[in-house]
């Protein structure tokens, strides 16, 4: 964010039921409305044509988020290719509501993390609860990884060491929708802060501002 912001206006948002967003239950977690609260986001504070940039699930958001967006390119940072479904949603939901769950799930998003970032990694998650995480994935069962628009530039960048996302699949549909595909060396699923310099180069490379 440090070095983005220094050559473009760059903006964070907290989804909701994530961060220091809102998190009531009963809510509406579906990744469609999501995907509007960037939108309106967008509209409130008067971004035209703004480059979108989404992490695993964020990246069917930001895709879903294009549509009613003229973006001028979208960025896709280990993205998921179909939300959890069936025997895998079950099993995941279970092992989230588990002590050991809380543990054993951020371990499996880095490749080779420090106990520092570990320990980052359960204060934030801490912000939320199991009840909410169980409540996102269950609303957006089997739902996937949408194509662009025609004629919207896109970029998949790929870590070397991703456990979560399919590679094949994302080769694909990068090939299906002309999109560029980066490999990020020595990372896993959350790349961005096991790996923020590597991330942060390809991401100005991607955005054409280097």
């Amino acid at each position: 964010m440090e070095s983005l912001s220094k050559r473009a206006l760059t903006i964070a948002l907290d989804l909701r039921g994530h961060g220091d967003s809102d998190k009531p239950l009963p809510g509406n977690y579906k990744l469609d409305r999501m995907a509007e609260d960037v939108v309106e986001l967008a509209q409130a504070l008067s971004l035209r044509e703004p480059y979108l940039v989404g992490h695993s699930m964020g990246s069917i958001i930001a895709v879903i988020a294009s549509y009613s967006l003229p973006a001028k390119k979208i960025i896709l940072l280990s993205p998921t290719h179909e939300m959890p479904s069936g025997i895998q949603l079950l099993a995941t939901v279970v092992l989230l509501k588990t002590p050991i769950g809380k543990y054993i799930i951020p371990k499996r998003l880095f490749h080779k993390p420090s106990r520092e970032l570990l320990e980052f990694v359960y204060r934030e998650s801490a912000k939320s609860s199991s009840e909410i995480y169980s409540e996102v994935l269950m609303q957006n069962s089997g739902v996937k990884l949408p194509d662009p628009q025609p004629d919207t530039d896109v970029v998949l960048l790929i870590p070397e060491h991703d456990k979560v996302i399919n590679k094949r699949y994302l080769e694909g549909y990068a090939n299906r929708n002309s999109a560029v595909l980066m490999k990020i060396p020595s990372s896993g699923h959350n790349a961005a802060l096991e790996s923020p310099s590597e991330v942060t180069h390809l991401l100005l490379k991607a955005l054409g501002i280097t």
